[in-house]
């Protein structure tokens, strides 16, 4: 490991380890202000006078991919997959979707725990040519919002900040 933390001094001060190795370093290992940053979580944790693991300052989940239903599918392999992200507590959906039940309430998909608005959030979509709401639930659900759309496809692209 002393290796290690001598490479980052001389690169700038960001560590790179696994959570276990981040849990296992010591004060004499890491120096205040360093960025720790765990290769299998994507957080990030700062190194301070008090914690030699750091306090976490950065947290990314990367992208999960979505789980469609009522007909929804991904457009295809040249286009963004239906996925979704965190990043701290703002969250990224993403992805382009074809040939799903256009219906007024009809469920596109369900966000993990974690991954959740507060409060009912009605975004806008692009869908096939033409502006469209969405709405997302605190239970995780995407629904087609107040006008029906086409099956033809729908670009989600839409952030808020997660509360469940």
């Amino acid at each position: 490991m002393q290796r290690i933390a001598d490479r980052v001094e001389q690169i700038g001060g960001v560590l790179r380890v696994t959570s276990t190795e981040r849990q296992q370093l010591t004060a004499g290992q890491t120096k205040v202000g360093w960025l720790i940053s765990e290769t299998d979580t994507g957080l990030v944790y700062l190194r301070t006078a008090d914690r030699p693991q750091g306090l976490l300052i950065i947290e990314d989940t990367g992208w999960i991919d979505l789980t469609l239903a009522n007909g929804w599918q991904n457009w295809g392999e040249a286009y963004e997959i239906a996925r979704v992200r965190r990043l701290n507590r703002t969250v990224h959906v993403t992805g382009l979707i074809r040939n799903g039940d256009p219906g007024i309430g009809v469920r596109i998909t369900t966000l993990p725990v974690g991954f959740r608005p507060g409060k009912v959030q009605q975004k806008v979509v692009w869908a096939n040519g033409q502006a469209r709401q969405v709405d997302i639930y605190p239970d995780g659900r995407i629904l087609i919002g107040d006008t029906p759309t086409s099956t033809f496809r729908m670009t989600l692209d839409m952030s808020f900040v997660a509360e469940q």
